[in-house]
């Protein structure tokens, strides 16, 4: 119910943080063992991901600002459990062949 009603709902609303966090826990009721697998792997790199995120974000930043493109808005997070896990069903991979976990954002003029 929470997958097909109350996340989409969430998402067609215009609130995607509801929606992640929808689709993650009622991931992790679903599929038990298939969540605590993605969560290990990534929690085993999270602070590597945050520091890649930060970094890769206000390098896009500066480079931005080197090409004179003045206003812009840029933004990273990592991406959820449940993303990460479609992406592996989508594209038939192991969670060890996943490496865009980051996600980032551009809005310009």
């Amino acid at each position: 119910e929470t997958m097909e009603i109350y996340a989409p709902l969430s998402n067609r609303l215009g609130i995607g943080q509801l929606k992640w966090e929808l689709e993650d826990l009622a991931f992790q009721v679903l599929q038990p063992s298939a969540y605590k697998a993605i969560a290990t792997s990534l929690d085993e790199r999270r602070i590597d991901r945050d520091k890649y995120i930060k970094t890769f974000v206000e390098s896009l930043k500066s480079a931005l600002v080197d090409n004179k493109i003045f206003e812009a808005e840029v933004t990273g997070r990592a991406k959820h459990i449940y993303s990460i896990h479609k992406k592996m069903k989508r594209k038939n991979l192991d969670i060890t062949q996943i490496y865009h976990v980051p996600a980032l954002r551009v809005l310009t003029k």
